[in-house]
């Protein structure tokens, strides 16, 4: 007699509405001659107005299909990480067209002029 499964085991759980942003992005990046990951920006903010306790970062990388932060893959440019679970150094990997690049972003804070801030070192 064959196992049965449960309805949640059956069900496929594809993201289509990220599937199509990659398919849109893998298209347009196909046409550019200059191929290259690039980074145009990055930030990442400790204030939030919900809670205190999470950091905000925000990037955006030229060339780029989709990231992978934490075994997470994301299309978006923006990710939301907890302070209590996030290590000193994050790194990001960008998937692009047939290429990859990993970036190590730090979170560790920073005392400049007896202010306490923070800043972000990139490195790859």
């Amino acid at each position: 007699m064959p196992p049965y499964f449960s309805p949640a085991k059956v069900t496929n759980s594809v993201d289509y509405e990220f599937v199509s942003h990659v398919a849109a992005r893998f298209f347009k990046i196909m046409f550019r001659s200059n191929k290259q990951i690039r980074m145009i920006y990055s930030e990442y903010s400790s204030m939030n107005a919900l809670e205190k306790d999470l950091y905000v970062l925000n990037f955006k990388f030229r060339n780029a299909l989709w990231y992978e932060i934490k075994n997470q893959r994301t299309d978006k440019s923006e990710f939301v990480i907890s302070k209590d679970e996030s290590p000193e150094n994050i790194e990001i990997l960008v998937q692009g067209f047939f290429r990859k690049k990993t970036f190590k972003m730090n979170l560790s804070p920073v005392d400049a002029e007896g202010n306490p801030e923070f800043r972000t070192r990139f490195s790859y």
